[in-house]
């Protein structure tokens, strides 16, 4: 059985460890500056690919991890790490 976050997408699946061990540490940097962002394009993305619109999902994505490299850059740099 698959898990319900994989859809069949092998990259989703090799990457969740990925995921699961990182996303601790961005909110640690990041002072959990990233949650709202985080859920808000994921939705985002995930609304684009109901509708069958990978430019959108696309997009979603590219800006979600553009924006998490700016905060997460921010946040090293204040804390100094």
């Amino acid at each position: 059985m698959k898990p319900p976050w994989d859809g069949g997408n092998l990259v989703v699946t090799r990457l969740m460890g990925v995921f699961k061990a990182s996303v601790p540490l961005f909110i640690d940097v990041t002072g959990k500056k990233l949650v709202e962002e985080t859920i808000h394009t994921h939705h985002g993305a995930a609304d684009a690919i109901e509708a069958h619109n990978p430019t959108a999902a696309h997009d979603a994505m590219y800006l979600h991890l553009a924006y998490n490299r700016n905060m997460i850059v921010e946040g090293t740099q204040t804390k100094g790490i």
